[in-house]
């Protein structure tokens, strides 16, 4: 008890004192803080344009029709992941113009080529696709796989080079009409065209094309410029050459890790399960993705871009910044755990919809394996950072390996959707446990500390929650 108190009252310090710098840091220009905030605004924007449209939505479109959407979403995400070979994660890090102009060149091109081979082979099997791996639901959008797939593949590059650019307000500000256009674009084919899943399709496309379109003339101030380096031969190789470990490593790893992310939707029909209940999982994963795409968009690319420049100057400096952010995530998304596992079902019924009650349940039980997710999401790219890839790579393999057998255990078993929900939280849960203590076992804090504060402030909550849920 001593002990618990404790590691609570050294917390709440910490947390007040990073109160203070962060409160410090908006106001400092160029600072981490202010960048973050930033790049956050526009995910914060977007989000409140969600929240306004997503109960309009829920009574527009069925739960038969997000399932459909979400299959189909599956095989664009993995597809987009692996066009590029993972060439545009490491776009932030070349250190000339020129060394830039020729490694995007080879990620363009690479993408290219995946795609229209890619295209090829779906033109030709894909009602065989369809069929080997049951998911008929998705009918004749299985053949626009690649098409979909590259214009993520290319918002990715786009993304990957606002970074680089340190153009952080430009994309704040471009962000919601980005994210509005597509919502009203949402309701309007749903209300007066159609209710089936290609009115969310379309959306899709349409957030992407806009990124890809906007990004040239209100984001980036080299992007012209850019295309007027000439590159030789001899530099694509080069650059090829140089970043080689993302095509050998770092993209199996991104693979896997889409896979894993997606094993729910790909595994739910091989076991019968209804598109409405895939619906009811994607649907879940609403509220359980924001934090993710906070993280992702706006502290991950900033601690990204200040980490390369920190590890290269005062590694002990970046490892107790890499510390501080992670214990003042943990003590933020406390209460998100909360309020989902408590509140979720009544708390999907009032802003959804009856029929989605029930992904309030859903959510619920995700969340408590998902928030070890979200603490770590932020600080993952030490691997890039510290150019330690092959690592990331076999935390990879586990984590889609534990996430495998977390869904396909209970379905086995035949115990039922729930059951499987359960398993794969737990799974996640235990993933992203390890993953935080390897983080730092790299960067050299000590573990135990590590693994004392993330027991009292992670794992009992996540293990209570479950608790109450299978109670209730």
């Amino acid at each position: 008890m001593n002990i618990y108190l404790w590691t609570n009252s050294k917390c709440l310090k910490g947390l007040i004192g990073n109160i203070q710098k962060i409160f410090s840091g908006l106001f400092t220009r160029g600072s981490f803080i202010q960048n973050t905030a930033f790049m956050s605004s526009a995910s914060l924007w977007g989000i409140v344009i969600q929240f306004i449209f997503f109960p309009i939505l829920s009574r527009i479109y069925t739960p038969e029709s997000y399932g459909v959407f979400t299959v189909f979403n599956t095989f664009v995400a993995l597809l987009g992941a692996a066009a590029s070979l993972s060439y545009q994660k490491a776009l932030v890090l070349p250190k000339t113009d020129i060394e830039f102009a020729a490694l995007l060149r080879v990620t363009l091109r690479t993408t290219a080529v995946v795609c229209v081979i890619a295209q090829v082979v779906f033109f030709i099997f894909g009602s065989t696709i369809t069929e080997t791996m049951d998911i008929q639901i998705v009918g004749s959008w299985i053949y626009l796989v690649p098409l979909f797939a590259f214009l993520l593949a290319l918002d990715q590059i786009v993304q990957s080079w606002t970074v680089r650019s340190h153009a952080f307000r430009a994309a704040s500000i471009v962000g919601v009409p980005v994210t509005l256009i597509p919502k009203l674009f949402n309701v309007g084919y749903g209300k007066f065209v159609n209710n089936g899943a290609e009115g969310l399709v379309l959306t899709g496309a349409l957030l992407y094309l806009m990124r890809i379109i906007l990004f040239p003339f209100f984001i980036v101030k080299d992007f012209f410029s850019t295309w007027k380096i000439k590159v030789s031969k001899a530099q694509r190789e080069q650059a090829k050459s140089e970043y080689r470990d993302y095509p050998r490593y770092v993209f199996w790893g991104n693979l896997l890790n889409i896979a894993s992310g997606y094993i729910v939707p790909l595994s739910l029909p091989l076991f019968f399960i209804e598109s409405s209940e895939i619906g009811l999982f994607s649907y879940a994963m609403v509220l359980i993705d924001l934090p993710i795409r906070i993280l992702g968009s706006g502290i991950a690319p900033v601690f990204l871009k200040r980490g390369v420049e920190l590890w290269a100057s005062n590694k002990q400096e970046f490892a107790a910044k890499t510390w501080r952010l992670y214990r003042v995530l943990t003590l933020i998304f406390i209460p998100f755990l909360f309020v989902m596992v408590v509140f979720g079902e009544p708390l999907y019924d009032l802003v959804f919809g009856e029929q989605w009650a029930q992904a309030g349940v859903v959510a619920g039980v995700l969340v408590s394996g998902f928030i070890f997710r979200y603490v770590s999401n932020p600080i993952s790219s030490v691997f890039n950072i510290t150019r330690q890839e092959k690592r990331l790579m076999s935390f990879q393999v586990m984590l889609f390996v534990l996430r495998i057998a977390g869904i396909m255990m209970p379905g086995l078993m035949g115990m039922g959707f729930m059951s499987m929900m359960f398993g794969f939280a737990i799974a996640n849960a235990l993933s992203y446990l390890l993953y935080i203590i390897w983080i730092f076992k790299i960067l050299e804090v000590n573990t135990f500390r590590v693994l004392l504060f993330t027991t009292f402030t992670l794992i009992i909550p996540a293990v209570v929650g479950w608790i109450f849920l299978l109670l209730s």
